[in-house]
């Protein structure tokens, strides 16, 4: 079997992971990593045995497929130069600064007859409607929290942060007979049903209990960019169907820009 050949441009803490899952696949040859900085980008093609460049041009033309984890200003020009040459692309989120940026870069995979795929698998059909932000240690949205209605009444409460000391990745569903809870770090679902609560005053003191059944969902662990990576090389390859369509990742991209948009406009950024 030909493997299929592969680099990472931009090897910061992101790229990185992106290095470490194409060592791993059977399938893929690590062709090479490049980034700006040349220490940075020699020490990780030392520790994967693959070679360091700091242009990216010198991967066009030996790769197959390349993962771009670049600054987000620099994303639709390097996308564009590796999508010109035949290359498959997985590009970090956000995908470009601009829809127009992001619809010009799948008009030209569809013309060229390669797959791109964005970096995230979240995907919002809802319309924004209030967003709060803050600039904490820079002068962008160091925290966000915003709330998307959909069409079918239901309300989601998004908040995000790169302020907070630990990563926390977690979603909570409430629903009439259920309340769910879904941490994305640890891969666990937990179902709370049938709660009940109670309490109760006696000689001052104020006594509190709350008891539901808990039902533990048990699903196989696997490396969430690992599966992403396989799907990627997987359309590139097979022609498989991809995951998510061009609409629904536009649509993520608009949803984001909306966001920003509510932020800078109300100067909470």
């Amino acid at each position: 079997m030909q493997k299929v050949r592969a680099g990472v441009v931009g090897v910061g803490q992101m790229g990185q992971y992106h290095v470490g899952v194409y060592s791993e696949l059977f399938n893929v040859e690590l062709v090479g990593v490049a980034d700006c900085d040349r220490h940075r980008a020699t020490a990780i093609a030392e520790q994967y045995n693959t070679m360091p460049v700091t242009d990216y041009h010198a991967l066009l033309g030996t790769v197959d497929v390349v993962s771009i984890a670049v600054p987000t200003s620099l994303h639709y020009s390097i996308a564009r130069d590796f999508l010109e040459a035949g290359v498959h692309v997985l590009l970090e989120k956000p995908m470009t600064h601009t829809l127009e940026e992001a619809r010009e870069l799948f008009r030209l995979a569809e013309s060229q007859n390669v797959v791109l795929h964005v970096g995230h698998v979240e995907r919002f059909n809802g319309a924004v409607q209030d967003a709060l932000g803050k600039a904490i240690h820079t002068d962008r949205e160091d925290l966000a929290n915003v709330q998307l209605c959909f069409q079918n009444g239901c309300i989601a409460n998004i908040i995000a942060s790169r302020a907070t000391e630990i990563k926390i990745r977690t979603m909570a569903i409430t629903q009439r007979d259920a309340y769910i809870v879904l941490d994305y770090t640890d891969q666990d679902i937990r179902v709370h049903r049938q709660a009940s609560s109670e309490h109760l005053v006696a000689r001052g003191a104020l006594r509190y209990k709350q008891e539901s059944l808990i039902e533990r969902i048990f699903v196989h662990k696997e490396n969430p960019l690992k599966l992403e990576i396989k799907h990627l090389i997987d359309c590139a390859t097979q022609r498989a169907i991809r995951v998510v369509s061009v609409d629904e990742e536009l649509r993520s991209l608009q949803v984001a820009l909306q966001v920003l948009e509510i932020l800078e406009k109300d100067g909470l950024v």
